[in-house]
């Protein structure tokens, strides 16, 4: 089988898909992609962190496969971890504008609890096993600091959310069952109504 095209894949492949940029036949690994100083990754989490992360930000994890730090996957694969958080009744991903900066990658399922990484790196990339509702394993990145992120979206699915929901300058993507008990502030709210 001919080898893909990207510098410094080890993936035995014919094309490389760079998850950041969405090229399927990319030159290019993620950690080298012109799109990692401001690329779109999601957060899935638990309804009752919606309002506390409209107030504080995304907090780091003290802990997690990759150190501590800031998680984040792909748009869809953060709907299903947010779905699973929230036992299947809603759905809740914040959609964030992530400087990725230096990467370091991680070879397969390969995990860094300490978060060595952190020493030359800005973020850590890497193959999470099945977990979060999805049955295959996904890619994840994990940043260092909330100041190498910027919330611009808010998604959320079903539900009952307390507290105050303040996103000036962002949207908010509202469908099926939701009910707000506190004040809703954004740039943007999108209402989907479901026959």
């Amino acid at each position: 089988m001919p080898r893909c095209k990207a510098d410094g894949c080890r993936w035995d492949h014919e094309k490389h898909h760079c998850a950041l940029c969405g090229n399927d036949d990319s030159h290019h690994v993620s950690s080298d992609c012109y799109m990692r100083h401001a690329c779109i990754l999601g957060h899935g989490t638990k309804v009752g962190a919606a309002s506390p992360i409209t107030r504080s930000g995304l907090l780091m994890s003290t802990e997690g496969r990759l150190g501590p730090g800031i998680y984040f996957a792909a748009i869809p694969t953060a709907r299903v971890i947010g779905k699973w958080r929230n036992e299947g009744e809603a759905t809740v991903v914040y959609h964030c504008e992530v400087d990725l900066g230096r990467v370091k990658t991680m070879d397969g399922l390969t995990e860094d609890k300490s978060g060595s990484w952190r020493a030359k790196y800005d973020s850590c990339h890497g193959m999470h096993p099945p977990w979060g509702g999805r049955t295959e394993p996904f890619r994840e990145w994990v940043v260092k600091s909330p100041s190498q992120v910027k919330i611009v979206g808010l998604e959320v699915c079903d539900g009952t959310y307390e507290g105050d929901i303040d996103l000036p300058g962002c949207w908010i993507n509202v469908s099926g069952k939701v009910v707000f008990k506190g004040n809703v502030s954004t740039q943007t709210l999108k209402i989907e109504y479901q026959k």
